[in-house]
């Protein structure tokens, strides 16, 4: 169910014949999970995509810092990579100006051979198509959008509410994973503008953070992914519900932490006064928590606790 098990499961999948599940071929799987080669199947499906370059160690040196329009995303090919050393995870960061920029790529470079994408920023709330496809045909899709991240200026769905589908997110989905032949589920995520265009940013090849969200409002991923691995055919889901939220409380803190400390928001002292009303209220009509549940409460606490043990080793290593 992550990034770095996916890809074993399927180099795997031949040396256990009895193994039953839904996923795509290791091809179709890495086409979408390294960025750059997503970028380029964008590209010739006709899907909007953000402005991007590549840089290595061997050309950071002739890199045109001052052509860029900051802030710029830094992201890596790959989320998830295996080395000689073991498995390393890398995240997206942003860079707010030309030195920024050159210390963030350095710092991120892991060899000779490694590539980084920078990528124009797109203003604008995350947005999500969640679908569900049996040998490359659409079976089911669910739509979210963000309305808080962290970090704030993009990242993990902490507020999220499920919205309409967007007849432009179906389409990219379709143009983008239908000629790969995709089997199971995939999260197409997108960023939309002032202007109600929808960039993609980038998809997850697995079951994504927010899914307790496409649950709650009446698209049950798991249980039809089961349905599709075991019996091979999805049992008709009822239309989900719109407006539905879930709220993600120990990711919101660190939003609001984020916001107050203004690191990569740029908020007013107003702002920051409306991000602590916000984060105060602690419920409203249709909104439901991430893992506190009360007739399940032993995940909250599992969350909890780790992430008190979290913020121990944080401020051990300051």
């Amino acid at each position: 169910m992550t990034d770095l098990t996916t890809p074993l499961v399927l180099q795997s999948r031949a040396l256990i014949p009895q193994l039953r599940f839904a996923l795509p071929d290791l091809h179709a799987y890495e086409t979408v999970s390294d960025k750059l080669r997503l970028f380029e199947l964008a590209q010739r499906a006709g899907v909007r995509v953000p402005a991007t370059a590549v840089v290595t160690r061997a050309s950071l040196g002739e890199l045109r810092t001052d052509t860029f329009e900051y802030p710029v995303v830094i992201k890596p090919r790959q989320s998830a990579m295996r080395l000689d050393s073991g498995m390393t995870k890398r995240g997206v960061r942003y860079a707010a100006s030309a030195r920024e920029l050159k210390a963030v790529i350095a710092e991120n470079l892991i060899d000779d051979s490694d590539e980084l994408l920078l990528q124009e920023y797109v203003t604008g709330h995350g947005a999500g198509v969640f679908g569900l496809y049996d040998a490359g045909k659409p079976v089911f899709f669910f739509a979210h959008r963000r309305l808080r991240e962290r970090p704030p200026s993009g990242g993990v769905s902490v507020l999220s509410e499920s919205v309409a589908l967007p007849e432009e997110g179906v389409a990219a989905a379709n143009a983008l994973l239908q000629p790969l032949q995709w089997h199971g589920v995939a999260m197409i995520e997108f960023k939309v503008d002032d202007k109600g265009r929808l960039w993609l940013i980038e998809i997850n090849a697995r079951l994504w953070g927010s899914l307790q969200l496409a649950i709650d409002s009446g698209a049950d991923f798991p249980w039809f992914l089961y349905q599709l691995a075991t019996a091979g055919i999805v049992s008709a889901p009822p239309p989900y519900e719109i407006g539905k939220r879930l709220r993600w409380w120990l990711g919101d803190l660190d939003n609001l932490y984020a916001r107050l400390r203004n690191r990569g928001w740029n908020g007013s002292a107003a702002d920051k006064l409306g991000a602590i009303a916000e984060f105060a209220l602690p419920w409203r009509p249709r909104m439901r928590y991430e893992f506190l549940r009360w007739d399940d409460p032993g995940p909250a606490f599992a969350a909890f606790r780790q992430y008190a043990e979290a913020l121990q080793g944080k401020r051990k290593s300051i």
